[in-house]
């Protein structure tokens, strides 16, 4: 999942900024191969919800030896964390809020709430603390 440019306003930009997290994890496995468990593959993984991406890796990560298991398991726990915010910003829809100002609103029972410049920067500044500490943890390049 590319980090793709967003549109000019927060929210859109948001959530393709997120899928980068989804992109660092991914496109690490086909280099860590020799370190994996076989269901650990971009093909089988691709296309899996951050959610259920994240699940997968926690599921698969104590089958790998340091760094690897370490990387996996912070990644993992990375992607359950923003899985739901992501899902929020992706599933909300516009509303007016109290002060007359176009919104996101997102309304899952049973929770509803108003997406605010705030929370999208909050949610940003999270990920990108999250894209720092998982480069710290990438296994180094090397081969089985």
């Amino acid at each position: 999942m590319p980090l793709l440019p967003g549109p000019a306003g927060p929210g859109c930009s948001t959530c393709h900024y997120g899928c980068s997290v989804e992109g660092l994890l991914l496109f690490d496995l086909p280099r860590l191969a020799w370190a994996l468990p076989p269901q650990l593959n971009v093909e089988t993984l691709a296309g899996k919800t951050t959610t259920k991406l994240g699940q997968e890796l926690l599921a698969h990560a104590p089958q790998c030896t340091d760094p690897t298991v370490s990387a996996l398991k912070a990644g993992g726990t990375a992607l359950l964390e923003i899985g739901l915010q992501r899902n929020a910003v992706l599933h909300a829809r516009p509303a007016t809020d109290g002060d007359g100002r176009t919104r996101l609103y997102r309304w899952r029972v049973p929770d509803a709430y108003f997406i605010d410049d705030d929370w999208l920067d909050r949610l940003a500044r999270r990920i990108d603390d999250l894209q720092v500490e998982l480069n710290a943890l990438r296994p180094p390049i090397t081969s089985g």
